[in-house]
């Protein structure tokens, strides 16, 4: 069962807080690295993910069930990671069709490059990332 790890990271003098899902303390450090952030374990403990709050849940379910600011900011960081590991090309997150690019016309209002209508267009981009993005959750 996969479990969620708890993760560090620099950037720019500052460290942050993230974490990244998988089976194993081990699996877990090679992500780290996968992920391409300069990742590492903050703990070696995981946490349970059916215990923990919706801070641990994929862009996808942000997207659909969150405000429009926790959804944007959540497939921010999901575009940071997959550009970060190199999961997809940039096109995919930034390009007129990418998720993230369709999800600022959305919010702001702006007639779609792409024909995205609804958020769900949104999601569905956004879940077939993840499953592509190293320690995303399942």
């Amino acid at each position: 069962m996969n479990r969620i790890y708890l993760t560090e990271y620099r950037d720019n003098d500052s460290t942050f807080a993230s974490h990244l899902w998988a089976r194993s303390t081990d699996e877990a450090a090679r992500l780290c690295v996968e992920r391409g952030i300069g990742e590492s374990l903050s703990d070696a403990m995981p946490l349970d993910p059916l215990q923990e709050s919706s801070d641990y849940r994929p862009a996808s379910w942000h997207v659909m069930n969150s405000e429009q600011e926790t959804a944007l900011h959540a497939l921010a960081w999901l575009g940071h990671l997959a550009l970060s590991s190199l999961a997809v090309p940039v096109r995919d997150v930034l390009g007129d069709y990418g998720f993230l690019h369709e999800a600022i016309h959305l919010v702001g209002g702006v007639e779609s490059c792409s024909g995205y209508e609804d958020w769900m267009v949104v999601a569905d981009a956004a879940s077939e990332i993840e499953m592509k993005v190293p320690g995303y959750p399942p």
